[in-house]
Order: C-alpha cells, then structure tokens, then sequence
C-alpha cells in the first residue's frame, strides 16, 4: 500500500515538472517570437536592402511596403532608414575598394546620366506625388535626416566625389 502511495505521488511530482516545463517552453517560445512591428522591419530591411534600385520592385510591392513603412513608429521608420543607408554604403564601397579614382569619378557621372534619364521621365502626376512628400512635415524631416547621414556617415573624399551627383538631386528636387 505504501509504494502505491509513493508511485503515485512521484507520477504526480513528474507530471507537475512535464507541465512546468512545457508552460515555460511555450512562455519562452511566444517571448522570443518576432512580433508583427518586427517581422514588418525585417520585411522592409530586406527589400529594400536585396535589390539595387527601385526598377527592381514593382510598382504593386513599392505600394505594399510604403503602407508597412508607414504604420511604424517614427522611431523605427529613422532606424530602418539609417539601417537601410549604412547597408547601401558599406555596398558602394564594397564595389569602388579597388577602382581607380578616374574610374570612380566615371561611376559618379555615369550616376548623374542615369538619374537625369529617369527624372526626365516622371510624369508630371508623379511629379506631384513626389513634391507633396518631400513637402509633408514627415517627408521634410526624412530629407533633412538623409543630409546628416551624407554628411557625417561619408568620409570627406566620399563626399567630395559625389557632390555633383547630391547637386543634381537636389536640383531635380528644386524644380518639382
């Protein structure tokens, strides 16, 4: 009778540690899980990061993910960008590490070629939607960041290079 009581206590003990461990499993799974917020950074890091331009996205997911961009925080809408444009700095110097600077200077003006050929081409609807975000408060701020990011993230030389392309932007910018 007395190992009977016994077995059946210590069945109790380990079915008490099989439920606590699997309750903690379960509390550590849903703790660690990526929340929604995240898993939309992640998304938008990742496309925006992947490709190397916006021809590469079609107009249907630029229109998905601006939607994601905008219900993040603010907070993390700068660290997304700021993310976004280290990520695109580390490439561009990945790429000119072994370039002359005659050949990097070529890449600049090629730069500038290719952003006048694209601007050209932006219909004048699209030309509107572009100048109502730059004016929004919002679009103003997210100028005004990426221009402390160009000029404390960018070495001297780097900057030096591509300022005729920054100059034609914001030219392009001006004439919206």
């Amino acid at each position: 009778m007395r190992d009977n009581i016994v077995k059946i206590r210590r069945r109790r003990i380990v079915a008490i540690c099989l439920f606590s461990i699997g309750l903690a499993a379960l509390v550590t799974f849903n703790a660690l899980k990526p929340s929604q917020v995240e898993k939309d950074f992640n998304y938008l890091k990742e496309a925006m990061t992947a490709g190397h331009g916006r021809g590469e996205i079609s107009a249907e997911r630029r229109k998905e993910m601006r939607k994601l961009f905008e219900k993040l925080s603010p907070e993390s809408r700068d660290k997304l960008a700021r993310e976004v444009l280290r990520d695109r700095l580390d490439r561009m110097r990945k790429e000119t590490r072994g370039m002359t600077e005659e050949e990097k200077t070529a890449k600049v003006d090629s730069a500038i070629k290719e952003f006048r050929g694209r601007f050209s081409k932006i219909s004048d609807k699209e030309r509107s939607r572009i100048k109502e975000r730059l004016e929004s408060p919002e679009g103003r701020e997210r100028f005004k960041k990426t221009l402390e990011f160009y000029s404390t993230e960018f070495t001297a030389k780097e900057r030096e290079r591509l300022d005729p392309l920054v100059h034609e932007i914001m030219a392009a910018v001006n004439t919206l």
